[in-house]
């Protein structure tokens, strides 16, 4: 397993000061405070909380605490999780257990043949898997729920050559109970035992000695496995995935220097090590259908470079599936700003794949928030990057992840159009659609995914768990509208989130950003005049806004003031109010679709109403 866990200085694994060892990850790292997880159990497993306390597993840190109930209360956590974690209820729950641990009667009479004992423990999981269902309407945190690995106990050889397809089929049949009753659930995160004990090794994944002594059954390397990944969840739950990979080419992409080897003389094929280089792309191609942009940035002569990608069998990735694509002899650090800037993301969004430790110092120390790996100098590791990296991971795919891509093509269509015309006449040709509408449990995804992730058009940056986006969704003193976007070109999709608090006096805008693909059309307006009629609807005469200003949002700092909003001039700070004395219209050029309330009393704007969640 690749540990892409930080060592000294931000570095991969057991890096040494003053030079890259291969595989090395070079990026700015900062702590968080403790999450807390509650941690139940058919076992003892307090060994776990060593291993998450420092939260030095994955990039950035996330430090864990541990709340322990003890072992074998899953279902009565379950029925009643205040009685074990009291009425703080932790941020997260993990519930880890074992077949033999819950059934072990029924799994002896399976072991001996019984033929009522497989239906009998199918519908104990199915039980129990319905207990979990209730946890989830009962606490409103994460929770992570632990597949079962295969048997271990008495009776059972998983190498046995008689029985072993026996007792493959009932683990297959407990992985599929599971599936119906748990894994169709949203906001119930999987964590795969099994996975990890065949990832460690089965007889190292034991300790006998521990589980006699203390009913503990599994060695330090698997609750060090089991805390990486109960981290990548966290994180992904917190944290924005980076949203493309800027490949060098020579020795990265494929094996050699294309303008010394020439097309034939490059290594990529079937043998080692072209095999490697191959893996890699087919890695690569994943990550594009799962909506990450890929860029090349190589110093090479652009026909060179092009004659690989267009004419050698072996590629994988062809000119097409890349986003963005710099060849020159310019400096790197230059070319990857000209990368985001063409992609409309954050320089802290790019991941940056090189073979030069030269270059990616380069980068670091010009872009210190670019992400830089170098490639492994053992070669048969290289399609691991991707595979075992935590940089990509999401806490679920939304359908704007897979129109990410799509959508560069797409803008790149609106850009040489607004060429060709007036800035008037470019938005009226492009038949806007704005779409405002009250969040349901199905945006909960994309909405936490937007409030963390968006940094440049974010006018408070207060970011939010999946749990209490859940919450304020059904919280009648908070509205949580979301914002879709479409035009002649295509869909954007849901592209906008805004969070209003209805108070005592005023409507607070607590939250509002936007992706950065949606400015500069009029829909920053539309959805400032949704908000408007929304808070006069409820009976307030002020909406307030505040702008809390960091590092990343300067874009939006006039954002109130150029909407009509006047300074709130008390304590210094940053709010801004609108007296609320008639409709906003929306402009002029675009539909606005939104959820029904009075007409506006003159329109300039096409305007449709509708019912919430219609």
């Amino acid at each position: 397993m690749i540990d892409f866990g930080l060592g000294p200085h931000g570095r991969l694994g057991d890096a040494v000061v003053g030079g890259y060892e291969s595989g090395d990850v070079s990026m700015e790292v900062e702590m968080d405070s403790v999450h807390e997880m509650g941690v139940v159990s058919s076992f003892t497993a307090e060994p776990l909380g060593r291993f998450v306390q420092t939260g030095g597993a994955v990039v950035p840190a996330i430090p864990i605490g541990c709340r322990f109930a003890p072992f074998g209360q899953l279902i009565p956590v379950c029925r009643r999780p205040k009685t074990h974690f009291g009425d703080a209820l932790p941020q997260s729950i993990l519930l880890l257990w074992r077949v033999e641990d819950l059934f072990e009667p029924l799994l002896a009479k399976f072991a001996a043949g019984d033929e009522t004992a497989e239906a009998a423990i199918l519908k104990e999981v199915a039980a129990f898997c319905d207990e979990v269902a209730g946890l989830r309407t009962r606490f409103d945190g994460t929770i992570i729920f632990a597949t079962p690995p295969f048997p271990h106990s008495p009776g059972i050889d998983r190498t046995g050559l008689a029985d072993a397809s026996h007792w493959l089929r009932l683990q297959y049949r407990v992985i599929e109970a599971i599936g119906t009753q748990v894994m169709q659930r949203r906001h119930i995160r999987l964590l795969d035992l099994e996975s990890i004990v065949r990832q460690c090794g089965a007889e190292r994944s034991y300790d006998d000695r521990k589980w006699y002594l203390y009913r503990q059954p599994f060695s330090e390397l698997v609750f060090r496995a089991i805390a990486r990944q109960v981290e990548r969840i966290v994180a992904s739950e917190t944290r924005a995935a980076k949203k493309c990979v800027v490949l060098d080419c020579d020795n990265t992409l494929w094996g050699g220097i294309i303008g010394e080897d020439g097309l034939s003389g490059i290594k990529l094929g079937d043998s080692f090590p072209g095999r490697a280089y191959v893996d890699f792309q087919k890695e690569l191609m994943a990550l594009q259908q799962r909506g990450i942009f890929l860029a090349v940035c190589s110093k090479n002569n652009m026909a060179d470079a092009l004659e690989v990608f267009e004419k050698h069998d072996a590629m994988v990735l062809r000119r097409e599936h890349f986003s963005a694509f710099e060849v020159n002899w310019e400096r790197k650090s230059r070319n990857i700003e000209r990368i985001a800037k063409q992609l409309n993301i954050s320089i802290d969004s790019l991941v940056f794949i090189d073979d030069s430790p030269t270059e990616i110092e380069e980068v670091r120390y010009n872009l210190p928030s670019v992400t830089g790996v170098l490639v492994p100098k053992e070669l048969a590791i290289l399609p691991r990057l991707i595979r075992e990296s935590v940089l990509f991971d999401t806490a679920a795919e939304t359908a704007e992840d897979h129109l990410r891509v799509a959508s560069i093509q797409h803008e790149r269509q609106r850009e040489r159009l607004k060429e060709e015309m007036s800035e008037d006449a470019f938005l009226a040709s492009l038949g806007l659609i704005v779409d405002v509408f009250e969040a349901e449990d199905v945006h909960v995804d994309r909405v936490t995914q937007l409030i963390n992730k968006t940094n440049q058009f974010n006018l408070t940056t207060r970011r939010r768990t999946a749990a209490e986006v859940r919450a304020l969704i059904s919280d009648p003193s908070w509205s949580l509208m979301c914002l879709k976007v479409t035009d002649r070109f295509g869909e954007y999709g849901l592209t906008g989130v805004a969070i209003v608090k209805y108070g005592t006096e005023a409507a607070q805008v607590d939250t509002l950003l936007l992706s950065c693909r949606v400015l500069g059309r009029g829909v920053e307006a539309a959805l400032i005049s949704v908000l408007a009629d929304h808070a006069a609807d409820r009976g307030y005469a002020r909406l307030v806004g505040e702008y809390v200003p960091t590092a990343k949002n300067a874009l939006c700092k006039d954002f109130y003031a150029e909407r009509g909003f006047s300074p709130i001039v008390a304590n210094h700070s940053n709010s801004w109010q609108l007296t609320i004395d008639h409709r906003l219209a929306p402009p002029a050029h675009l539909k606005l679709i939104r959820p029904k309330i009075e007409a506006p009393a003159a329109p300039r704007g096409q305007i449709e109403t509708r019912e919430v969640g219609v």
